[in-house]
């Protein structure tokens, strides 16, 4: 330990003992890259993390979609759901400012002609999808030019015997 501290040591002696001042230029110059970089990650990261809680918001309705016997019955509530975990239509969204305006729900049959799937003849399947502008701290924003949209999609199948 005491070799560790005097290597340290040394090495403050010889920045002080430095007067022709290079390292300090230097570090003045890469210092704002740096950090530019560092937050530029940190955004980075909390986009992923805010397409991430969109992903899974979507599974959640999917699936109570997916069990309700009329699915169509429960759109607004399942929409609900994907924005702030419940049905209650006060709580809090999970990503700011996202609203149930902003996902879309469409259902589709798909032909089981070769019997692959169980379910008989077509197989039904609720389509979710939503997009969501990305704020955060803005240096996504301002490296790309322009507004940054997030989109998220989750495609269940249905057990429900309506539609």
């Amino acid at each position: 330990m005491a070799r560790g501290a005097s290597i340290i040591q040394r090495c403050i002696r010889l920045y002080a003992a430095d007067t022709g001042g290079g390292a300090a230029v230097e570090a003045a110059i890469a210092t704002p890259f740096l950090a530019l970089l560092g937050l530029g990650a940190i955004d980075g990261s909390y986009m992923l993390l805010q397409n991430h809680k969109m992903e899974q918001a979507l599974v959640s309705a999917a699936n109570f979609m997916a069990l309700a016997e009329d699915p169509r019955l429960v759109e607004t509530q399942a929409k609900q759901i994907a924005v702030s975990g419940t049905t209650n239509p006060a709580a809090p969204p999970r990503i700011k400012n996202w609203t149930v305006g902003d996902i879309t729900i469409a259902y589709r049959l798909v032909a089981n002609s070769n019997n692959a799937y169980r379910g008989g003849g077509f197989i039904r399947i609720v389509d979710i999808q939503t997009s969501h502008r990305y704020d955060g701290f803005g240096i996504i924003k301002a490296a790309s030019r322009g507004q940054v949209t997030l989109t998220a999609q989750y495609q269940q199948r249905m057990t429900g015997t309506v539609l």
